[in-house]
């Protein structure tokens, strides 16, 4: 009884001992699965070790049966999205074998291991190269006000990476601004990629330069062959308003206007004209304007009542722009009528008679002299406050006027002081 006890024990420990080593785990402690989806429990604890050194892979395998297990490999451009087909199977000739396989950046490399005799897979792993800085090249770049276009090369395998994108960079060329520089970046889901400018806080009516560069999770390239680069103005906008609006002169039918240009720095865009308006204050009918280009800076506003407030108003426009700038307005009155300040000098003759002679030259005092000159020499000051004269012979003189003449023999001077007014004409 004793020997049999003994033996009886010493089998059961042999069946236990079986069923131990029988059991498979795999690298990742898990069942794998083979192409066709099936879960298998190898008879061996096949081990693949990998990672990943620079462009190579390096895959360890160990447990294995030399002459009956083989192992093969494929690779995965993970930028291109394609999937290579795997390698010939090759024989593990020794238990353990170390492989290094080439891969380009952000590949992913898988190796499997088979029995040769049943064609099950027993192990596999994988592991995926590192990523660097696109390769690939911006082939084309062009601007204009509205959009910025970028033509890539059609070669994926070059992109190294992820979050694949064109990285735009735009300078102008005033580096004083507030916003110098402005990067932005358009991904790339076609060979052409578009970039709205109207997105991006441009100064406008500026020279910019625009660089175009292929970018990916690790950086944008770094090869200044891979970078194309091109030149823009951008759009102009409204301008700001003048900087001054005023009245250097006032008479009791006129207003002469002067103001200078818009004080936009860096300027808006490219001044084209200005527009003038008035009317009477708190009248809102009866408005008047009038337009003229960018080189003209002052106006004689005509036509206008004595003694009478009015609104002026001036807005500055830029060329390619429909709209005006912000308004200037002033207010300002016209002087009342009272005595006439210019002065005609002449050599007058005093007529003694009381009939009045025939002929455009002749007048009366107020004691009902006649008086008569020959040519009128007519002195006043201009809108810039300057004397000025001209000769006017009696024939010439306007049929407008009816003039009231004081005589003083001193001065040898006839003052003369408007009673009708002159017909006005618009500049």
């Amino acid at each position: 009884m004793g020997k049999g006890s003994v033996v009886f024990v010493t089998v059961f420990t042999y069946i236990f001992l079986t069923s131990q080593v029988s059991q498979v785990k795999s690298i990742s402690g898990r069942d794998y699965h083979d192409d066709n989806g099936d879960i298998n429990q190898g008879p061996r604890n096949v081990r693949i070790d990998a990672y990943a050194k620079g462009n190579y892979t390096i895959f360890s395998l160990s447990h294995l049966h030399p002459n009956k297990d083989q192992y093969r490999y494929k690779t995965h451009l993970m930028a291109c999205g394609s999937d290579l087909r795997f390698g010939n199977w090759e024989n593990a000739w020794k238990e353990s074998l170390k492989r290094r396989f080439k891969a380009d950046p952000y590949t992913n490399v898988t190796i499997e291991v088979r029995e040769q005799s049943t064609g099950k897979i027993i192990a596999k792993n994988s592991t995926v190269t590192p990523a660097k800085e696109p390769e690939a090249n911006v082939t084309s770049l062009e601007c204009n006000k509205v959009k910025c276009q970028a033509i890539v090369e059609n070669e994926c395998s070059k992109y190294n990476g992820y979050n694949i994108t064109v990285q735009f960079t735009l300078k102008p060329s005033c580096d004083k601004l507030k916003n110098p520089l402005i990067t932005h970046a358009a991904v790339v889901s076609s060979q052409t990629v578009r970039v709205a400018l109207r997105d991006l806080d441009l100064v406008p009516f500026t020279n910019y330069t625009v660089t175009a560069k292929l970018a990916n999770n690790v950086g944008a390239a770094t090869d200044p062959s891979l970078t194309r680069e091109t030149f823009f103005i951008s759009k102009s906008e409204s301008p700001g308003r003048v900087s001054s609006l005023n009245v250097t002169h006032s008479t009791p039918y006129s207003l002469h206007v002067v103001w200078s240009a818009p004080d936009d720095n860096p300027p808006k865009g490219k001044l084209s004209e200005y527009k003038l308006e008035w009317k009477i204050q708190e009248m809102s009918i009866n408005k008047e304007n009038v337009i003229v280009n960018e080189s003209v800076t002052s106006f004689n506003i005509t036509g206008l009542q004595q003694n009478t407030t009015y609104d002026i108003k001036i807005v500055a426009k830029n060329a390619q722009i429909s709209s005006y700038g912000e308004v200037f307005s002033i207010k300002a009155t016209t002087k009342d009528e009272g005595p006439y300040s210019e002065y005609f000098s002449c050599k007058p003759r005093i007529m003694r008679t009381a009939k009045r002679p025939k002929g455009p030259c002749y007048s009366e005092d107020d004691r009902g002299h006649v008086f008569c000159c020959s040519v009128l020499h007519l002195l006043h000051r201009n809108a810039c406050g300057e004397m000025q004269g001209a000769k006017i012979p009696c024939s010439d003189r306007s049929s407008s006027f009816r003039t009231r003449v004081i005589v003083t023999q001193s001065t040898r001077k006839i003052r003369h002081e408007r009673i009708t007014t002159v017909t006005k004409t618009r500049i």
